[in-house]
């Protein structure tokens, strides 16, 4: 397995200061997804990212939820291994997500044709997005299954057209995002209704992050209301002040 990790200079630089004690709390995301870099602001205080490229591949029998956590926890792992010494000062947040379909994981798309097979088996039907986070403290002990927590919600995917699907293929869409569609993207708008966390969809349940900062702890079983908080609903404001649709009032 091939792993990369990418630390710019001004995230090393702001790490190390925190580590000695020379700033406030700290958060460094552990995530390639630009949708989880412009919603985690929203409840902490984040310096840096790195991207962890990890294989993605489910293990044999492994379960949407196992699939999640697994890759949320390794991400996070490989992230810490960047920084030379752990601090209270310092902790870093990583994600993964999973949608699942009858309890079968579906991740990125790899080509135009599993693509096309995900999208037209989600069109018209419902179907469950899963994310872990991992929240840790640089340079200490592998994460373990208390630090990770797992929010579900249940997706009604509209009933698209196969012109809308190729349209949405051709522009390059798919290929980043579990189940090979985004619920923000204004031009598709997949969703026909939500049940449960919106961000989580996004990819980062906020509540957890939250919670974790607030109360020091992160239940592996967080469940979030069916109606949307105020935190679905600053991350509806902030995707639309950024050209994205969020069917969220």
């Amino acid at each position: 397995m091939q792993w990369a990790i990418r630390m710019t200079d001004e995230v090393q630089r702001t790490a190390s200061l925190a580590m000695r004690g020379k700033l406030g709390p700290t958060i460094i995301l552990a995530s390639q997804s630009p949708r989880r870099r412009l919603l985690l602001p929203i409840v902490c205080r984040v310096v840096g990212t790195v991207s962890p490229d990890v294989d993605e591949s489910p293990a044999l029998g492994e379960s949407s939820e196992q699939l999640a956590s697994r890759l949320a926890k390794a991400k996070l792992d490989r992230a810490r291994s960047t920084l030379e010494v752990g601090s209270d000062n310092v902790s870093i947040v990583s994600a993964d997500t999973v949608v699942s379909l009858e309890g079968i994981p579906l991740g990125k798309p790899t080509c135009e044709s599993e693509a096309r097979d995900m999208l037209t088996n989600l069109r018209g039907r419902s179907h469950t997005v899963i994310t872990a986070v991992a929240i840790g403290q640089a340079g200490l002990e592998r994460v373990t299954d208390d630090r990770v927590a797992i929010v579900a919600t249940e997706v009604e995917m509209r009933e698209l057209a196969n012109e809308e699907i190729e349209q949405y293929i051709a522009r390059g869409e798919p290929f980043d995002k579990a189940g090979g569609y985004a619920i923000q993207d204004a031009q598709l708008r997949p969703v026909k209704a939500i049940r449960g966390c919106f961000p989580n969809v996004v990819g980062l349940p906020l509540c957890v992050v939250q919670a974790k900062f607030q109360n020091d702890s992160v239940s592996s079983s967080f469940v979030p209301t069916d109606t949307p908080c105020d935190l679905c609903r600053a991350a509806s404001e902030l995707l639309n002040e950024h050209g994205f649709w969020a069917p969220i009032e």
